[in-house]
């Protein structure tokens, strides 16, 4: 190659590391991307490594070739996916109909910023991205219940079986005790839809959504539950049985699960009404899990999702809220010590948060383990947005 033309691939390539270097803030990438940079194509070096892979016999050169490849290719590999993009296969049905179990996506990392020290809540911090995370985006992220895993029984939430389990005896045995902890990093990856971001009000009343005053905009995915009118015709019923992606019966009532789309598409509105739970009927497995709130999974909020830097009064009273990203999330010690507050043995009548929030949902309501159930995302278990379907599992 000639010694001009090689002097600018350095240039460039040098270029992009001190780029990629002060982007990332991560000095040790400098360092060590153009040590590597050195070795291979500064003149001397360069012609000295080469001269040697060439007085070698064929296979030993070819092993020394195989050896650099892999070198190059790892270093790439841990580069794209630690700042550009992942892969991730869906699991599950929550967001069915637009992404189904088996489906590949490509998660972009880059348009909401990488994260990194993700697993140390005081070092985490997002890099500038080409844009940022919207309402309505599908993302990808760590589960935030899936720090405590039980040895034998990896697959169950060890939190939910908690509180469906509470105070009985299943949660004494050595079975229940018998658990994994896990850093972020290592917590199972779910895929679900942004509905509120960090400083939104959010409520729900049967089942739609209301953030910051305004409803939100129907999804033409979204899957909701139905109670199919008794005065129509037996013709008008088949049609909707076809469409229906579930169908049972309870209380003499036939109940179908069904897109927006298709009831818009085929003018099933008049012929149906949602089948939601109504307001003021508690359920302990929803969040904050306390019965005082009044909340079911069709009717909760108000809730003011998190914002970095945001200072809240604590009570006795809003602290089921809030007690899960203190502790667990940003790592303080909570207590509760004559009805008052202590944090880090600190008598604490307000806090101020680390890092911006979620509230995520899956497509489909009636199948979708999701913010309903478990609360917050902190941002520091956001992976990315989804960019795009590669796979297809039909």
């Amino acid at each position: 190659m000639p010694s001009g033309i090689r002097q600018y691939i350095i240039t460039v390539l040098l270029l992009t590391v001190i780029a990629f270097s002060v982007w990332s803030k991560n000095i040790y990438s400098f360092i060590f991307l153009t040590a590597i940079l050195s070795v291979f194509y500064i003149d001397k070096t360069y012609f000295t490594i080469k001269n040697h892979i060439s007085k070698q016999s064929d296979k030993t050169k070819n092993y020394t070739e195989w050896f650099i490849a892999v070198v190059a290719g790892t270093l790439l590999t841990i580069t794209f996916n630690t700042y550009i993009a992942g892969f991730y296969k869906v699991k599950s049905i929550s967001m069915q109909p637009e992404y189904k179990t088996g489906d590949v996506v490509l998660v972009d990392k880059l348009r909401a910023g990488p994260s990194v020290h993700i697993n140390d809540v005081n070092r985490f911090r997002r890099l500038k991205g080409f844009g940022e995370l919207k309402r309505y985006d599908v993302i990808v992220f760590h589960f935030p219940e899936g720090d405590t895993v039980l040895k034998n029984r990896t697959k169950d939430n060890y939190y939910y079986l908690k509180r469906q389990y509470r105070n009985k005896s299943f949660i004494n045995n050595d079975e229940f005790k018998d658990v994994v902890f896990k850093p972020v990093s290592k917590r199972t990856r779910y895929i679900k839809r942004l509905i509120a971001l960090p400083g939104d009000t959010l409520i729900f009343r049967e089942g739609e959504g209301v953030v910051n005053g305004k409803d939100l905009p129907p999804l033409p995915t979204e899957l909701q539950r139905y109670i199919i009118k008794k005065d129509i015709s037996q013709g008008k019923r088949e049609v909707i049985l076809n469409y229906a992606r579930d169908q049972f019966s309870k209380n003499g009532r036939i109940i179908v699960e069904l897109s927006r789309q298709d009831i818009e598409k085929n003018g099933f509105s008049n012929l149906i009404k949602k089948d939601v739970l109504p307001l003021n009927l508690p359920d302990q497995n929803i969040f904050p899990f306390s019965l005082s709130f009044f909340w079911n999974k069709d009717n909760f909020g108000p809730i003011v999702i998190p914002v970095k830097g945001q200072t809240v009064k604590l009570t006795l009273s809003n602290l089921p809220l809030y007690s899960r990203i203190i502790s667990a999330y940003e790592e303080n010690k909570l207590e509760i010590k004559d009805n008052k507050i202590f944090i880090n043995g600190k008598q604490a009548g307000t806090y101020t948060f680390k890092m911006n929030y979620y509230w995520v949902m899956g497509d489909n309501r009636p199948h979708s383990f999701d913010s309903r159930y478990w609360g917050f995302v902190p941002d520091n278990h956001i992976i990315g947005i989804v960019d795009k379907k590669l796979y297809n599992s039909n």
